[in-house]
């Protein structure tokens, strides 16, 4: 069974756990994301190259270990050119930096350097912001969409927007609770602005296609389960501990845990849930005896 999902004549993706997108031009193919590690980059490489096309560039969407760890191979294989957004790039060459973030700018534990985090580094031949041409060559469009990532991109080709992950699956909420993002405040920005296009299909990376109906109703499902985050954050925030809050609003969401990776990500992305409220003045943190403790703003 062949890999590669057609959306039109020269667009698709191939259809792995993690969706790489494609758009081809004469003989030569741009990727969009290139999959979690060596084995899915050599079974890329394997499909276009038994077609007859070249993969030309790689347009990497965000700094994740499953949308760039194929990526180092690939550009072996094929002499490929690299293209990522400004900061991703350097996480993407510097894959330590994403297990360092996630535990708080420490050296990170050895459990983090798995392949969904630490994935194989990958010299960035071009930043997007500098070079935004060499996407136009063929004939598609950078779409700034932040929110899961700091610097995080989708792609518009002709009728069709890949959406990388700035908006998440029902499925994928559902199983694990907390859907991680960067910066929610951000993510619901890239929703309003994702609702105004009009193109006709949109691929999300972790799910496949959809119309622009069933889009529509994905986003509104991710606004009422960020907007959802937020209002059970601030209904505990009254002097506890953040371990306090985050414990309570995990209960609350019936959030099961079951591995220190999954904690270390459901606490990041809450702790930019926190933050978000801070800086927007709903919520202040205070000191005291050593503990950081969150009261809402509208409570004194």
């Amino acid at each position: 069974m062949s890999l590669l999902k057609y959306v039109n004549d020269t667009t698709g993706f191939f259809d792995f756990r993690t969706k790489v997108g494609f758009k081809i031009n004469g003989n030569e193919m741009l990727l969009i994301d290139s999959g979690i590690d060596e084995n899915v980059g050599r079974k890329i490489v394997h499909e276009v190259e038994n077609r007859g096309y070249a993969v030309k560039m790689i347009f990497l969407t965000h700094s994740h270990a499953d949308h760039y760890g194929g990526a180092s191979f690939i550009k072996r294989r094929t002499g490929a050119i690299i293209v990522a957004p400004k900061i991703e790039a350097c996480f993407i060459e510097n894959p330590i930096l994403e297990a360092t973030s996630f535990s708080q700018a420490a050296v990170p534990p050895n459990f983090l350097l798995n392949k969904l985090i630490f994935g194989e580094s990958c010299k960035v031949d071009a930043i997007l912001e500098d070079d935004v041409r060499l996407l136009h060559d063929f004939g598609t469009v950078p779409v700034p969409l932040p929110g899961h990532s700091i610097n995080h991109y989708g792609v518009l080709a002709g009728d069709v927007l890949f959406l990388g992950d700035s908006v998440f699956p029902k499925e994928t909420v559902e199983k694990y609770g907390v859907p991680f993002l960067y910066n929610p405040m951000d993510t619901l920005s890239s929703i309003e602005k994702i609702k105004n296009f009009e193109a006709k299909h949109f691929v999300l990376y972790h799910a496949g296609v959809f119309n622009k109906n069933d889009i529509l109703n994905l986003l509104e499902f991710n606004v009422k389960v960020i907007n959802d985050i937020f209002d059970c954050i601030l209904k505990y925030c009254k002097g506890l501990t953040v371990s306090e809050v985050f414990s309570n609003v995990l209960k609350t969401l019936s959030v099961n845990i079951n591995s220190l990776v999954e904690y270390y990500l459901v606490y990041s992305t809450l702790r930019s849930f926190v933050n978000c409220l801070v800086n927007l003045s709903k919520l202040k943190v205070n000191l005291f005896s050593g503990k950081e403790l969150l009261f809402r703003e509208d409570l004194g």
